[in-house]
């Protein structure tokens, strides 16, 4: 991350992670976000603001997320004799 490259506020940083505002700002205010790079002013009231690219992995967090996307590990196989097939 570069000082040239572009920071985001709450309303860019929800699109691009794929969530409604009023879903990101409790994600924000719980830490379930990635911790933003500064505070700047705007409007009178210092606002978060991330570098675009740590939000790009993120994944969302708690119900709703979609674990589809994942691959879950394969429990290890063992036959009743306590030994994998093929032992």
């Amino acid at each position: 991350m570069t000082e040239d490259e572009e920071v985001i506020g709450n309303d860019a940083a929800a699109e691009l992670v794929g969530v409604k505002v009023n879903t990101w700002r409790p994600y924000v205010k719980r830490g379930q976000a990635p911790q933003p790079h500064r505070r700047e002013v705007r409007g009178g009231h210092a606002l978060p603001v991330w570098w675009k690219s740590a939000l790009l992995g993120w994944k969302r967090p708690g119900r709703g997320a979609r674990t589809d996307l994942t691959e879950k590990p394969q429990p290890d196989q063992k036959t009743s004799s306590g030994t994998r097939p093929g032992e």
